[in-house]
Formats: C-alpha cells, structure tokens, sequence
C-alpha cells in the first residue's frame, strides 16, 4: 500500500515507500524525492513529525536499518590516502561519515569519545579530525582546543559538527575561542562534507 506525500522542496507527491534514504551524516536521516532527488532532514520539525506519524511499518524499519555496513578500517598508512579521524558518540553518523569520506578517498579512525579521539590524535597524527561538538568525556569543541594548543597535532585541521549549537554566533565561536577550522551543521550532506575536508586539505 502506497504512502503518498508531498515533497517539502518542490512539492511534488511521491511513495515513500518507493523511495530511496538518504545518506546525510546526522542522527535521523529521511528519504529522496524521487522527483528532485532532495531529502527532508533540514525540513522542519513540524513537516518532519507530520511524515513519520502516519508512516507504515516498513518504514519505520527501513529508518532504523539505514546505517552503512561496518566494513574493515583503511589502512591508515597507505600512500596518497589522507587520513581522518572521526570523533562522534553516535554509532550510525560515524558509519554515514566514514562511507561519505571513505567514498571521497580518504582513509577513517573512529573514535566514540573526547578522550578517545585525544588520545588517537596525537598517537597516530591524523591529517584531519571531524569532531561532534558535544561528546562523552571530552567535549569536541575542548578537544579541538587541546589539539591545536599542543605544537605536536596544532597543524591538523579541525572540523567541528553540531546538530544543536546552530546559531552563527556558535560558529564564530567555535573558530576564535577553540580554533576550528570548519564549522558544520547538520544533518549534512555527503558532498558537502566531502567538499569542507577536501578544501581542508588542498
């Protein structure tokens, strides 16, 4: 049985259950728009609970099983390969993140705390590292910090992501006060992601 809604970015009524998920690096990712190929993870809360409440099963499902595979960690030394670690609590946005960057042609560490994430920066010294802002143990905008206090790791580029602190007066912050270097928002896209690291490290 079909469920039938309208696309938040053109309008346009399609079957969800046709539809292909998304692939946006954030905690609850949606669905594309067969039409204009959109998802609506930026839509607002309103329209976002307004799909899910009367959403079937299958969807409900196929929600919660949108996670990547794991797959075996990169070699972090192989040549030509830069590496990224990414420090985020959330199990499913480091899948979604290491399958955005992995695809891009970097090599990924994970980390799922502060302290953890610390600790395998300046052991393995990371060309970048992708931080959520709040995290267990040590928060990432403090772990930036640190990072680019010490001289050992300071030359390692730093982006920090929040699906909370969306206020451009947190993104200036996060740059003056902690010394990101990138500041990201989500849910975010694939590309885009791609795009920040990858300017990062011209």
């Amino acid at each position: 049985m079909a469920y039938e809604v309208r696309c938040f970015h053109c309008g346009k009524a399609y079957d969800a259950e046709k539809a292909q998920a998304c692939a946006c690096v954030g905690a609850s990712r949606t669905f594309l728009c067969p039409h204009c190929g959109k998802c609506f993870c930026a839509a607002p809360k309103a329209y976002r609970d307004a799909f899910w409440k009367n959403a079937p099963e299958s969807l409900w499902k196929a929600r919660m099983a949108q996670a990547p595979p794991p797959s075996p960690p990169a070699d972090p030394a192989a040549p030509g390969r830069p590496l990224v670690l990414v420090v985020e609590d959330d199990r499913e946005v480091r899948a979604f993140a290491r399958a955005a960057l992995e695809s891009a042609g970097f090599s990924v560490l994970e980390a799922s705390d502060g302290e953890e994430g610390l600790r395998l920066a300046l052991s393995r010294k990371p060309d970048a590292v992708l931080t959520d802002a709040l995290l267990p143990r040590l928060d990432g905008r403090k772990l930036c910090a640190r990072l680019k206090e010490n001289p050992a790791t300071s030359a390692i580029k730093v982006a920090v992501m929040t699906g909370v602190y969306k206020a451009s007066r947190y993104a200036q912050e996060a740059r003056s006060q902690f010394g990101a270097d990138a500041y990201l928002l989500k849910p975010l896209d694939p590309k885009r992601l791609q795009e920040v690291l990858l300017s990062l490290l011209r």
